[in-house]
């Protein structure tokens, strides 16, 4: 153990980094502080040595994680819930399955509930794909539970079979969506992450972006607005309260909790 004259504190594994330390002692081999009772609000920070984590960094990485799968779960889910809905007959009414500015919103939410930019982006990736695997879930999962739409006649012919499912949900019209849905992911991944450290108000505005964008995409993209306009007023009055709050949101964040999460 060696000390210096601002107060550090080096162990074996450990490096104690307040100027002042309250009174207390620590063992090298099982890593055990005890510090006098009403001092566990004031124990110091610490940094690893290179070469030797602390176990809160092994359950920060479960947490990551988790929180990975849970995104990209709950994505699929979305994606899932998406394509199940009816498609009108009418090529003159908007299928509502075709909204994605829910999955901007999704993405963003998973870079949020991250610490660090590398698994915000993750995160938000991961949400995304899953979105797209979700959606068009029955083109890989559909040929295996439903005879007619299989490529070869039954018996299966095993992994011929399987590789020219994958190779048409990988390669064929569905690839057109993965590469947005990459982009899009990360991009609102780290929307969320930077909206959770700051509160910005670009990352806020963002997140209510896509429900003023998406009536003008589809305008530009059909050639003419699908009705029902009460479809797209529902889109546009989601943005308004999304903004509103975003602005709730940054009033109610104090100066010290800016600083505090931007440290």
């Amino acid at each position: 153990m060696t000390k210096s004259r601002l107060g550090i504190v080096r162990f074996h594994g450990l490096v104690w980094a307040r100027g002042i330390l309250p009174v207390g002692f620590a063992f090298d081999n099982g890593a055990t502080r005890r510090w006098p009772s009403g001092l566990a609000a004031g124990r110091p920070r610490y940094r690893t040595v290179q070469g030797q984590p602390p176990s809160h960094r092994l359950e920060h990485v479960s947490r990551w994680w988790v929180l990975l799968v849970l995104s990209a779960l709950a994505g699929a889910l979305l994606g899932l819930f998406m394509s199940s809905l009816p498609a009108p007959s009418d090529i003159g009414t908007f299928w509502v399955g075709n909204f994605s500015a829910p999955w901007a919103v999704l993405a963003f939410g998973a870079g949020w509930a991250q610490r660090s930019r590398l698994w915000a982006a993750i995160g938000g990736m991961a949400t995304e794909v899953a979105i797209v695997a979700g959606f068009y879930s029955y083109v890989l999962v559909g040929p295996f539970v439903n005879p007619q739409m299989r490529l070869y006649p039954t018996p299966d012919p095993g992994l011929p079979f399987i590789e020219t499912v994958l190779s048409q949900w990988l390669w064929g019209p569905i690839a057109a969506w993965l590469v947005p849905a990459i982009v899009a992911g990360v991009v609102y991944g780290l929307l969320g992450r930077w909206w959770g450290r700051s509160r910005s108000i670009v990352a806020g505005v963002a997140i209510a972006l896509p429900f003023f964008v998406e009536p003008v995409w589809w305008r530009v993209y059909d050639g003419f607005l699908k009705g029902p306009l009460v479809v797209w007023f529902v889109a546009l009055a989601v943005g308004i309260a999304l903004l509103g709050w975003v602005m709730l949101a940054r009033r109610t964040l104090t100066p010290r909790n800016v600083s505090s999460s931007c440290g």
